[in-house]
């Protein structure tokens, strides 16, 4: 069971254009990983997306197997 905390990123379409943190354009419906807090990361256009992603299921793992779930 992972936890999950207000304020924790997860993937959404991306509502209007805009540009990734890494400088890669963002088109609207495209699939991006968002973080609420105010940072973006995209998928289809440059792949930073699915390292942030991988790096936050890492981290939710981690806290999960140190709280004991």
């Amino acid at each position: 069971m992972a936890s999950s905390y207000r304020g924790d990123p997860f993937w959404m379409r991306a509502r209007f254009n805009g540009v990734c943190k890494c400088g890669a354009p963002i088109f609207k419906n495209e699939r991006i990983f968002y973080y609420p807090k105010g940072r973006v990361a995209c998928g289809a256009t440059c792949g930073c997306a699915k390292a942030a992603a991988a790096d936050f299921a890492a981290c939710v793992a981690d806290e999960d197997f140190y709280n004991g779930f």
